[in-house]
């Protein structure tokens, strides 16, 4: 599949493989391209489907960018960022509020209203009784009308429609500005934003002009320029979403692993940098300790993209800090299992790949063996917005039927 429409908006399908680890939107001379997660199979299907799937995947990439996992990443800082939050608070506002009402002020001849003294003063007058009365008195009034502004919510109302098509059925309200008026004014339109934010006082209103002049800079010369709204660092979601579904520990700061030095006589010591597990399951008798592995092994079985043997051999260290610390609070020995997940595109939820341990290392406990299981990604992203949380049954299941140590 290459490709997949939406309200008749085109999205390309990217492969994943080869998207130098980009997931999310990329728009490549006004054409959308998707990028999805290593692993993310999207089949044929209608157009909920596909609305799902693309709302699952903008979703699933907040799970990274809320962290500002790509601030230094050299590829991220170099694109155009499409400011999707603005696109979607357009949207939302304009559904909720219409449109933007600009207050000019007005003046006319009358006896009735606000009376503009300075302006009224230039009018002739007669005296009477030595005071003077002017017949022409100027009036003061607001008259509320659609000015540029107000145009340039509409561009930029319809621009949100096709960029959020996936999010809902929207009907578009009609716009008179273009693309090419927007790029070819776009200083302009900028001051006339500016001075309207300087002479309004009203949050809601300065909000509304801010978002509306992110979408018109997006839009500008979009043309010859690659915009993505997305993330180069998906590992950070896939471990968000592998911790809410197989985890049980919140607090996880407690079971990392931490050196000591001792310097210049120092008895004491002082901790070094700690060792930080990405999920833990602890029950009555066992504790599952779950390192998530964004790697292509999944879906190629190239294999140099296994773990390496540093990241075996930190999974042994947590395992054996983990059984020895509950040793020591509790009193009691644990069954201590290590876990590598990778995202997979084959057809079961969990699938058991193998298992790895340390050359010439003592086996005589079950942390000393780390599990390889296969996690299917259209499952997991499924599970996750679902809410199908605890699934730590299906990976027990698995690995004790495996257990090297029976």
């Amino acid at each position: 599949m290459n490709s997949i429409i939406i309200n008749q908006t085109e999205y390309i399908v990217d492969d994943t493989l080869n998207n130098n680890s980009f997931v999310g939107i990329r728009i490549v001379n006004d054409m959308y391209h998707l990028c999805f997660p290593i692993g993310y199979k999207v089949e044929k299907g209608n157009e909920k489907y596909y609305k799902t799937i693309l709302r699952y995947l903008y979703k699933s990439i907040l799970l990274s960018k809320n962290i500002n996992a790509d601030k230094d990443n050299d590829k991220f800082n170099q694109e155009k960022t499409i400011p999707l939050n603005s696109y979607i608070y357009i949207l939302s506002d304009y559904f909720s509020n219409g449109l933007y009402k600009y207050a000019e002020t007005k003046y006319r001849k009358d006896i009735i209203g606000n009376i503009d003294w300075k302006r009224t003063y230039k009018n002739n007058f007669y005296m009477q009784d030595n005071v003077p009365v002017y017949l022409d008195t100027v009036i003061r009034y607001n008259k509320k009308e659609i000015n540029i502004i107000t145009l340039l919510q509409l561009y930029a109302v319809n621009k949100a429609i096709d960029m959020l098509s996936f999010m809902g059925d929207f009907n578009k309200p009609y716009s008179e500005l273009s693309d090419n008026e927007i790029s070819n004014n776009i200083y302009y339109y900028n001051n006339l934003i500016d001075t309207e934010l300087k002479n309004t006082n009203n949050d809601k209103k300065k909000l509304l002009l801010i978002n509306i002049k992110s979408i018109i800079n997006d839009c500008s010369n979009s043309s010859t320029s690659i915009r993505t709204f997305g993330t180069y660092n998906y590992e950070y979601s896939f471990e968000k979403m592998i911790d809410k579904i197989f985890g049980s520990e919140d607090d996880l700061s407690k079971y990392y692993p931490t050196a000591l030095w001792f310097l210049d006589g120092d008895e004491e010591g002082f901790e070094s940098s700690k060792l930080r597990e990405d999920t833990i399951w602890k029950g009555k008798d066992k504790v599952y300790i779950i390192d998530s592995k964004y790697y292509k092994y999944g879906v190629d079985d190239t294999l140099n993209l296994l773990p390496k043997t540093s990241a075996i051999h930190k999974q042994i260290v947590y395992g054996d800090y983990v059984y020895n610390k509950l040793i020591k609070e509790e009193g009691k020995e644990y069954k201590i299992y290590n876990v590598f997940v990778i995202p997979s595109n084959k057809d079961e939820f969990l699938e058991y790949k193998g298992d790895t341990k340390m050359k010439l290392l003592d086996d005589d406990k079950d942390f000393k063996y780390v599990y390889l299981l296969f996690i299917n990604m259209n499952e997991l992203i499924d599970k996750y917005f679902k809410k199908e949380f605890n699934q730590i049954d299906k990976m027990i299941s698995i690995i004790e039927k495996k257990d090297v140590k029976e």
